[in-house]
């Protein structure tokens, strides 16, 4: 199989539904498999996931948090490619047949971190990239938007980009840290644990998608310390300086979080 489609999921039903049927109504399907990841095993989940009759539906309830979820969805994961698609994310017509066709064309290029172009609801306006600085617990800010129908078709090398979409070979995937939990602190992180292994990261700017920004409600628990605790975790296991992480979230506060991981 050369496409896995893997979504990680929360109790968010109607984000999942809609996500789910856009693909099977408006993308080429063939040798792909679509894999719906219940990350907190609800049973309404999975009657949900059984009516598509043609999804899989796997439970993962161990640890919670959008890191390891994606990360058993590499190890759970059938096909050759695995593309990672958040549950409120829509993709443009055709997109998936587009990608079949660039992997198997560009396969040495998809052991890189591949990432696509965000649009924002105007349809007209695009990011395909983060700017690296900090801003609201996050590291990464968007850039002046672009106008989408100026992209050209050439993939485009970036820094750090959103993680509502993104890819690689499975045999080419890196992780998240072994102990990462809960809601972000992984953005730019993961991009430069590729780059520090010599390779890319890359930004397709043919693949397009819309991300809901709003939800029916709060899924993953969002706690403060779990973004520090992923920060940390992932800049020691890069070697980076986690001195960005003290000055942005306060000092006082990162250090309670770094004392209870030594304690650990």
């Amino acid at each position: 199989m050369l496409l896995t489609i893997g979504m990680p999921c929360y109790e968010n039903f109607t984000e999942v539904w809609f996500t789910v049927e856009a693909l099977r109504l408006y993308q080429d399907l063939t040798d792909c498999e679509i894999l719906v990841l219940d990350n907190k095993g609800s049973d309404d989940m999975y009657h949900l996931v059984k009516s598509f009759q043609t999804i899989r539906y796997e439970k993962f309830g161990e640890v919670n948090g959008t890191g390891p979820a994606r990360n058993e969805i590499f190890n759970r994961a059938n096909g050759d490619f695995v593309l990672i698609l958040d549950s409120h994310v829509f993709l443009w017509k055709d997109n998936i047949a587009r990608l079949k066709w660039w992997l198997k064309e560009h396969w040495e290029e998809a052991k890189n971190l591949i990432q696509g172009t965000i649009v924002l609801s105007s349809l007209k306006n695009c990011y395909t990239n983060y700017l690296p600085q900090w801003r609201a617990g996050m590291w990464g800010i968007w850039p002046p938007a672009q106008d989408v129908n100026k992209l050209g078709d050439q993939a485009i090398e970036i820094e750090i980009g959103p993680l509502g979409l993104f890819g690689c070979r499975k045999d080419s995937w890196l992780g998240f840290h072994s102990k990462c939990k809960g809601f972000a602190g992984v953005e730019g992180v993961l991009q430069e644990k590729y780059r520090k292994d010599g390779r890319k990261v890359l930004c397709l700017p043919w693949l397009r998608w819309t991300h809901f920004f709003g939800s029916e409600k709060r899924v993953y628990p969002l706690q403060v310390e779990d973004k520090i605790r992923n920060f940390l975790y992932g800049f020691q296991e890069i070697g980076l300086d986690p001195k960005p992480i003290y000055e942005h979230f306060g000092e006082m506060v990162v250090s309670r979080v770094a004392e209870s991981i030594v304690n650990e």
